[in-house]
């Protein structure tokens, strides 16, 4: 019979303990405290806050300008890109960004019991 931990790191794994078997199983139970750590790599993005978004001001822009000598000239899908440039020209402008909030996820670093 062989039960294995397989650790990429020392020290990873401590206080090993075996118990009885479970039921007819004929394994034993393995108990250990298990040292992981979490390491946030991913670097936070900025997101628009659209509910404080200034949307009277975006609308009175689009509204002013004079889409028809812009646009009329251009294939689809440059009107597309144009219109698309505008209206990004404009979230930039008049929606806020902000770093989403990190969340608590407890104490990571501490040991855990497997």
């Amino acid at each position: 019979m062989l039960d294995l931990l397989l650790t990429s790191e020392d020290n990873m794994i401590s206080n090993v303990e075996h118990h009885a078997g479970f039921s007819l199983s004929d394994h034993i139970i393995i108990t250990c405290n298990l040292q992981v750590s979490s390491q946030n790599q991913k670097k936070a993005e900025l997101r628009f806050r659209y509910h404080t978004g200034d949307y009277k001001k975006m609308n009175q822009n689009l509204l002013e300008m004079d889409w028809e000598n812009d646009v009329n000239a251009l294939k689809a899908e440059d009107a597309w890109t144009f219109f698309s440039s505008m209206l990004n020209d404009q979230m930039r402008k008049y929606i806020p960004k902000s770093a989403p909030r990190e969340k608590n996820l407890g104490d990571q670093g501490s040991h855990s019991k497997a």
